[in-house]
């Protein structure tokens, strides 16, 4: 999903056993939550991954709430067209 601290796609698709996935204000578990994205929800590349913490994070973007900040990249999916 993520290579080199870089979004390869544009879109994705929270993925996550079917709770909603929590939305950080920084890329770690202890960043503030900022809100929760629904599962199946498609977001968008904000600005690109890290690694923190030992864990990949990505910057995603809720085109529907508005809501922008980092996410554990384990839960997103490739948005199959």
């Amino acid at each position: 999903q993520c290579r080199g601290g870089h979004l390869i796609l544009r879109r994705f698709v929270v993925a996550t056993s079917g709770g909603p996935l929590n939305v950080r204000d920084a890329p770690r578990p202890s960043g503030a939550l900022l809100g929760q994205v629904a599962n199946g929800t498609t977001v968008s590349n904000a600005g690109g991954c890290t690694i923190s913490d030992g864990q990949q994070w990505c910057n995603v973007r809720d085109p529907q709430s508005g809501l922008t900040g980092w996410v554990a990249a384990r839960f997103l999916a490739q948005l199959v067209a």
